[in-house]
């Protein structure tokens, strides 16, 4: 089976010493979540080992074997999948996650609204994914910890012609989750029923928040260019019956935020006319906060 490598760079840690005898320890903590997508139930990815590069040494793997529903972990959820990993403390280069995504075999795949299961490949050409040139550093005495949050509805492509097959080119943001990690917050709140039912929905499962950077940004589908949003968040109805949306993981600073209710026709890798209603909102994202913004009309 064919393993596909997409690699990861970690935002640095304060860098400890080590001795010059017997290197001194520290831990890796590794865990993902995801911003989730439209019409689909599940969306599985088998993670199958980590490399680590340390700044001066070989390359080691670290055996995960793990298929992992991305959706399941929406709306805060994150699942580990390397827990306080013993390393020497120092600087690595990189991190590599292997991902085993082969068309037709089902090792990683999506299963959509209307329960057909479809498998994940990463094309041959885009074996090394996504590449993030940095390090991280591991502390002597500490844990270095980072969470990989994929955006699933920049990941996820189906072009046209490629059934059954969906293609899986990742887009993820690695945060530092450490002790002097990220400062990161977030933004949720509640859209109301008029908008979800506006009469210009033309879909049925298509109802979303998307997050771009800066205040006062133009708003877009997701298409690769400029002004692309940076996260999403698919809206649910609660037990309430209330309908609400949660985008966590949010560096510090303001972002512009919309609703759309088309976001099901909005393919990654075209340009396409959707709607946005009830109008764009600024939001300042403080640290350990969900600023609470809500869609009425």
């Amino acid at each position: 089976m064919m393993r596909y490598k997409i690699a990861f760079c970690a935002i640095a840690l304060a860098l400890s010493g080590c001795g010059n005898e017997t290197p001194a320890k520290g831990t890796l903590t590794l865990a993902v979540t995801d911003a989730p997508v439209d019409s689909a139930q599940r969306v599985v990815v088998f993670f199958a080992s980590v490399e680590i590069k340390p700044a001066n040494g070989q390359a080691f793997t670290v055996d995960v074997s793990n298929q992992i529903d991305l959706l399941a972990l929406a709306g805060g959820g994150s699942e580990i999948i390397l827990h306080e990993v013993e390393l020497d403390a120092g600087h690595y280069n990189w991190i590599r996650l292997e991902v085993n995504a082969e068309a037709t075999m089902m090792d990683s795949f999506i299963e959509l609204d209307d329960g057909s299961i479809h498998s994940l490949f990463i094309p041959s050409g885009d074996q090394n994914g996504l590449k993030l040139i940095g390090g991280f550093d591991v502390p002597a005495g500490g844990n270095a910890s980072f969470t990989l949050d994929f955006d699933l509805r920049k990941s996820v492509h189906n072009p046209i012609g490629l059934l059954p097959d969906y293609i899986l080119r990742p887009t993820v943001k690695m945060i530092d989750t450490g002790v002097n990690g990220d400062p990161v917050g977030g933004i949720g709140g509640m859209v109301s029923s008029n908008l979800i039912f506006d009469e210009l929905c033309t879909g049925t499962s298509g109802d979303a928040v998307y997050v771009f950077s800066g205040p006062n940004s133009p708003i877009d589908d997701v298409d690769g260019i400029a002004p692309d949003p940076i996260d999403s968040a698919v809206v649910t109805m609660d037990t309430f019956g209330y309908f609400v949306y949660l985008i966590d993981n949010l560096p510090i600073g303001v972002y512009t935020v919309a609703f759309t209710c088309d976001a099901q026709f909005d393919d990654p890798a075209t340009d396409d006319d959707i709607t946005f209603l009830g109008g764009t909102f600024n939001v300042t994202v403080e640290e350990g906060i969900i600023k609470e913004q809500n869609f009425e009309q």
